[in-house]
């Protein structure tokens, strides 16, 4: 059985947009002994048993363990994530299909200028086709796993919990939990002794400094920042509320 492979005696399926935290949960879960799978989506998942898809399996997850199955979903700040998803994705070894990542010499951040790389970031943006472009709670809906207009978010609370007939989500959002991990997995069930590893992090790279000054010179232009933020306008206004007007107005003062 391979490592993206699905099956009932998973704990928690970690369901997750790309740079959002979720290799520190993983992480973490394998460290504490927590039997944990995390998926980016349902394109490269394989079925234990008969189940052809996600919402089948889940459904049998049910019949044989008697309780819905545990998802996690972390949501960051649209345009934040999606530069963290360019230096990432411009530094994985994607031609061998290993996890490893390149030789900082051997990718584009050691070949182009600032300038060259600011370009290349927005051709990612205005095309909307590149690696992190999706959101997982954005595929669970479609795929008929959640309604979105039924989740909500309240920052104050440490658990965020999402139920329906076949599953339990439990929602965070970013900036809130990368400030303090072990304090909120703590809180989810079967997890109060996890032990977190940090894993993952741009400021453990060797592109760190990169990463600071492409983010100090990068600019955008306004209308392009405010449809990135419209993109997933129902996901922000879930986890920002009232402040979803304000986290715009921010990036764009930041990026423009």
């Amino acid at each position: 059985m391979n490592e993206s492979t699905l099956d009932n005696s998973i704990k928690y399926l970690i369901y997750s947009s790309h740079k959002s935290g979720t290799s520190t949960i993983q992480k973490s879960f394998q460290n504490s002994n927590i039997k944990s799978l995390k998926i980016h989506g349902t394109f490269n998942c394989q079925f234990y048993n008969q189940p052809s898809n996600i919402k089948d399996f889940f459904k049998e997850y049910y019949s044989f363990n008697k309780k819905k199955i545990k998802l996690i979903s972390i949501f960051r700040d649209p345009l934040e994530r999606h530069i963290s998803s360019f230096f990432q994705s411009n530094t994985n070894n994607t031609e061998k299909k290993t996890k490893k990542h390149m030789k900082f010499e051997d990718t584009i951040f050691s070949k182009k200028t600032i300038d060259e790389l600011i370009d290349l970031f927005k051709n990612d943006l205005s095309s909307g086709k590149f690696v992190g472009a999706g959101d997982s709670l954005m595929e669970m809906s479609k795929l008929g796993i959640i309604d979105l207009n039924d989740l909500s978010f309240d920052s104050n609370k440490l658990i965020n919990l999402y139920q329906n007939d076949n599953v339990e989500l439990y929602l965070f959002r970013f900036d809130l939990i990368i400030m303090a991990f072990n304090f909120y997995l703590s809180k989810l069930p079967g997890c109060s002794a996890v032990k977190v590893i940090p894993t993952n992090l741009t400021k453990d790279k060797n592109i760190n400094e990169l990463y600071k000054i492409f983010k100090r010179n990068l600019k955008l232009e306004k209308n392009l920042i405010e449809e990135i933020y419209q993109r997933k306008e129902i996901l922000n206004k879930i986890f920002y509320k009232k402040s979803y007007k304000n986290l715009i107005r921010k990036s764009i003062e930041k990026y423009s």
